[in-house]
């Protein structure tokens, strides 16, 4: 099945993560009210356009794109969802309501400009609240080499949340996988995020 491609011009696809982390912040109620108006204002913001590069395997066991070219397995225990501007795919546990993993590329995107747009997304995640919690700079999932940083959010001195984020760029295009949590599910969100990124078929 075909299922449309959401594309954010020019370099501003951190600002998509940004915004869907804060809704993922906000309080379950609040969020489901005010659901139709941030989809509505993120369109109109981002300048929305579609294509058609994307399709789901049959029984939505994972997210194929370029024609082949990458396969991301839908974790066991979490649900395909719709993917918001300017990502190819979306990730929801099933018995979790904040817990998610995202991915977004970026094709023809030169390592210099990349590296430009990564630093605006970091400086974005710190003026929230986010702290680099630790770095590793060479990281490598399913053969694939990349830089895996994991910030913390502290909330109203309670509740702490984690952002686990790998990135790396190969032939001009550039791929950034996130998973968001909550403290408490850490150890075991994070081992499900390394296995889907070990599990990822790189092709092209």
């Amino acid at each position: 099945m075909k299922v449309p491609r959401r594309r954010i011009a020019g370099g501003v696809w951190w600002q998509a993560v940004v915004v869907c982390l804060l809704v993922l912040l906000a309080a379950p109620v609040m969020a489901e009210e005010n659901a139709d108006e941030s989809d509505a204002s993120q369109d109109e913001a981002f300048g929305e356009e579609l294509d058609d590069e994307i399709t789901y395997s049959p029984r939505a066991e994972s997210v194929i794109l370029f024609d082949g070219q990458v396969t991301i397995p839908r974790p066991t225990g979490w649900n395909i969802a719709s993917p918001g501007d300017g990502a190819v795919a979306l990730f929801r546990a099933a018995s979790d309501e904040q817990a998610q993993i995202e991915v977004r590329v970026s094709s023809n995107i030169g390592e210099p400009d990349w590296q430009t747009f990564w630093r605006a997304f970091d400086t974005d995640l710190r003026q929230i609240g986010f702290t680099v919690h630790r770095q590793k700079s060479d990281k490598s999932y399913a053969g694939m080499p990349g830089v895996e940083i994991e910030y913390a959010l502290v909330r109203e001195e309670r509740d702490t949340y984690h952002l686990l984020v790998w990135h790396t760029h190969s032939d001009d295009r550039a791929w950034v996988f996130t998973a968001f949590f909550a403290e408490s599910r850490r150890d075991a969100y994070l081992e499900t995020f390394r296995e889907m990124l070990n599990s990822v078929a790189w092709s092209g």
